[in-house]
Order: structure tokens, then C-alpha cells, then sequence
């Protein structure tokens, strides 16, 4: 129960130096300014109806100025801003957030590139037929030949990083008037059935100048493509309405494309006859061993491996990025596996005992 904790905030705020506070309890989000309860949201979409521009209120390059003082300073901010007049479009804010894409993933507090050449990687469809990555989109995705799509590929394959790669790409395409397509990204992790289909969008896009009417006629010009990402996440109590909702989608808004991320293994009977399934294989060792060396500052696997062993275990809060990212280049290589559940007891044992 939240209110258990109520008496803790205190300590809580003076021990990180901050003065705003969100707690929960996975259903439930209290926000607190000191002692004071500021709102209570059940959700994260309720956080955003409640207290607009939350994310930027609690910055926590602001942490160090009271509540008021940042909604006095947020407000004069906002009267100096101008309403988008750019040729493409209203969405040119969101493009241009989108196509700057960090060319760098942290690991452990080490830049390393991200993988960018996806020639690497293979995708094929249900006949077996292999695409090149220049087919998966350019008839696949810009020129719509089809736009009812499931991507899908083993946990750790980079499903997430490709999808990251193709809005960043398809929103520089955009900006460059090369392309009318806008992409958008919904994690189904998190979907609930609060909220229209719309205004989940528009959440996602986060770009206030942007009214919910332009996000309709930009569907109904066909303008988005929309991924779906995480579908072997989505809530089981959520599932039936999700699916109610993009099949009611799919026929308003027929011409946009819309395309699912999961796994293999899922159930999918009552979607895929509609859609065409793309495979995502990662890149062989073989193929990749050159380009990994060739990035990476280790010459080699294990002496990474050794050197990450060295590591204080409080730097490895970012071990998720550093198992995702690795999964990536190895391939789920056995000695990858056995050294990294070891040292993730290690890790886990650590955290507990503190």
C-alpha cells in the first residue's frame, strides 16, 4: 500500500537531492512535491491527462527549484513558442527527434556503435524466400505492396533496434521530402483500454502542436506507418480489445501500414492470414566476426567478457542494454550464456544484499 510509504518521503528527497517524488505500487501513481500530494494517476497515459507536461516539469536539471517556480518558468517557455510552420508538415518537431538517431549504445559506461549495417542480418518470408534489406523497404514498407506485416524474430535478435533503425530512417526520409510516411512506434507492453486508438498516437508523438484532428486526417490520407512493438508482451486482459481495436482500425484507416514485433511461437491464427510474415535472422558468427572486431575496442569476445568481470557490480545497472546488445553481435554463442548467468547471480546477490 502506497500510504505505508508516505512517512519514508522525506528521506527519500533528501537522500537524492530531489524534490518531487513519484510513487507506486505498479497500478497506482502518487506524485508528491515534499510532503504534499500533488496528483494521483492510475496510469502512466493517466499522468499525462492530469499534470500536462509532466516530463519536462520533472527534469531533473530542475530538481533544484520548487514546483512553482518551474510551472512559472514552463509557462514563459511555452508563450515563446511558435506554432510548427515548416513545408513538410506539423510532424517536422517529431521527424526531426526521430531521424537523429544516437549513433552509440552505452555499455557499462562505454560508448560502442550501434549496428547500422543491417545487410548483415536476413529476412525472409513464410516461403522461405530472402530478402534484401533494400526489398524489405522499398516494397515492403515505403511503397506499401503490402502494409499488413509481422516481423518477427528470437528474443534478443534486435527486433527493437531494427525497428528504432527504420523510424530513424523513414523519418530522414520524410524530412528530406524523399517520402509522405511518418512513423510511429507503440509499445504493447504497455497497452491498456484507456484512451482511443488516436490518442494513443498522439501520445507517442508527444508534440503538443499537434491536435487530434491532424492525427486523423493524417490516417486517413495513409500517411502512417505504425509498429506494434513487443506483441508477446501484451497484457493478457488486454489482448481481446487490442486486437478488436487495430482490426477496426485497419478498415477506417486502410491505407496506412501497420506492422507487429514478436517473437516466434506466439499465437497469431486470428491475424496472420491477413498479413504477411517477415523473419528477422540475426547475422552468422562467421559473417559478423570482422564487422564486430572492426567496432568494438576488444579484440575478442572473452577479453570483453574479463574486462567487464573487473567492473565495480554497482556500475551494472545497465546490464539489460549490455545483454541485449551482446546477444546481438554473439548470436547466443553456449560460453556467452554460461559467463553471463554467472555473473548475473553475482550481480542479483549483490543488489539483494544491499
Amino acid at each position: 500500500h502506497i500510504s505505508h510509504y508516505k512517512n519514508q518521503l522525506h528521506g527519500y528527497a533528501v537522500a537524492v537531492g530531489t524534490n518531487t517524488i513519484v510513487i507506486t505500487n505498479g497500478n497506482q501513481f502518487d506524485i508528491y512535491e515534499g510532503v504534499e500530494k500533488l496528483v494521483e494517476c492510475k496510469n502512466l497515459e493517466d499522468i499525462d491527462i492530469k499534470l500536462d507536461n509532466i516530463r519536462t516539469l520533472l527534469h531533473k536539471k530542475n530538481q533544484e527549484k520548487s514546483f512553482i517556480t518551474r510551472i512559472i518558468e514552463f509557462g514563459k517557455e511555452w508563450n515563446q513558442k511558435t506554432k510548427i510552420n515548416l513545408p513538410t508538415s506539423d510532424y517536422v518537431e517529431y521527424l526531426k527527434r526521430n531521424s537523429d538517431l544516437d549513433e552509440t549504445i552505452s555499455v557499462l559506461g562505454e560508448a560502442f556503435p550501434r549496428i547500422t549495417d543491417y545487410n548483415l542480418f536476413q529476412f525472409k518470408i513464410e516461403d522461405h524466400q530472402v530478402l534484401s534489406l533494400h526489398e524489405l523497404i522499398s516494397n515492403y514498407i515505403v511503397y506499401s505492396k503490402s502494409n499488413r506485416l509481422i516481423l518477427k524474430g528470437t528474443s534478443g535478435v534486435g527486433k527493437t533496434e531494427f525497428v528504432n533503425y527504420l523510424i530513424s530512417y523513414l523519418s530522414d526520409l520524410t524530412l528530406k521530402q524523399e517520402g509522405m510516411i511518418i512513423p510511429v512506434k507503440i509499445d504493447l507492453m504497455y497497452w491498456n483500454n484507456n484512451g482511443s486508438f488516436i490518442q494513443k498516437i498522439k501520445h507517442a508523438i508527444n508534440i503538443d502542436e499537434i491536435k487530434e484532428e491532424d492525427i486523423e486526417n493524417s490516417l486517413r490520407d495513409g500517411h502512417f506507418i505504425l509498429f506494434f512493438d513487443s506483441l508477446d508482451e501484451l497484457p493478457q486482459y488486454s489482448s481481446d480489445s487490442f486486437f478488436r481495436v487495430l482490426s477496426e482500425m485497419e478498415k477506417i484507416y486502410a491505407s496506412n501500414c501497420y506492422i507487429l514485433i514478436s517473437k516466434p511461437g506466439i499465437d497469431l491464427q486470428r491475424i496472420e492470414s491477413k498479413r504477411d510474415i517477415i523473419l528477422i535472422e540475426s547475422p552468422k558468427l562467421d559473417n559478423l566476426s570482422d564487422y564486430v572486431n572492426s567496432i568494438l575496442k576488444h579484440s575478442d569476445f572473452e577479453t570483453f567478457l574479463k574486462g567487464l568481470e573487473k567492473r565495480k557490480l554497482d556500475s551494472l545497472a545497465q546490464i539489460p542494454i549490455m545483454l541485449n546488445y551482446l546477444i546481438i553481435h554473439y548470436n547466443f554463442s553456449q560460453i556467452f550464456i554460461k559467463k553471463i548467468i554467472t555473473f548475473m547471480r553475482k550481480w542479483i546477490l549483490h543488489i539483494h544484499l544491499y
